[in-house]
């Protein structure tokens, strides 16, 4: 991995898992298995304050309610649903309390979910499904507030898998070339 002293990059981070008995992590804190039972999130080791920034999410599983974005909530799942902007499994949009319905193309297993924040000029999160452009949110707090990235299943009944690539391993564990 590319990752050194100079040269850092973010990981998803284990501390910072709700509930912690629902989600694990494995390869070196790039997968998330959420399991069935309840709905659970997982936040990134790195906030996103000023600058701009970009990762990828591939889907091995997506249950019936993976999402994924950014957050500044903290302490519960429903915090962090409600201080939330994502993009849903079945092409929802989310932004803070408010669904705004299919805004994008539903993804499944296999899709690579892109994210780019603009946290310097622009305060826009835009989201991609296999390179394509699914929508732009155009958001003032994410100029000011510090946001983490996270992992959502809000689904009790089916769990769901993601890896996530920084910068470190654009192979996904070897998934993909």
């Amino acid at each position: 991995m590319p990752d050194s002293p100079e040269n850092n990059f973010a990981t998803l981070n284990p501390l910072n898992m709700i509930p912690s008995s629902h989600i694990s992590t494995a390869d070196g804190n790039l997968k998330a298995t959420c399991a069935t039972g309840a709905g659970s999130a997982i936040a990134g080791t790195f906030s996103v304050k000023g600058g701009k920034w970009y990762w990828e999410h591939r889907a091995t599983s997506v249950g019936n309610g993976l999402a994924l974005g950014i957050t500044y909530g903290s302490g519960s799942v429903s915090d962090m649903n409600a201080k939330g902007i994502f993009y849903g499994f079945n092409g929802g949009k989310r932004v803070f309390t408010t669904d705004t319905g299919s805004a994008g193309a539903a993804w499944a297993a296999g899709d690579i979910i892109g994210i780019a924040v603009d946290a310097e000029s622009g305060g826009t999160i835009s989201f991609y499904k296999n390179n394509a452009s699914q929508f732009t949110v155009t958001e003032a707090s994410i100029l000011t507030t510090d946001f983490v990235l996270w992992v959502y299943n809000n689904s009790s009944s089916a769990g769901s898998a993601s890896w996530v690539n920084f910068g470190q391993d654009a192979s996904f564990a070897g998934a993909i070339t």
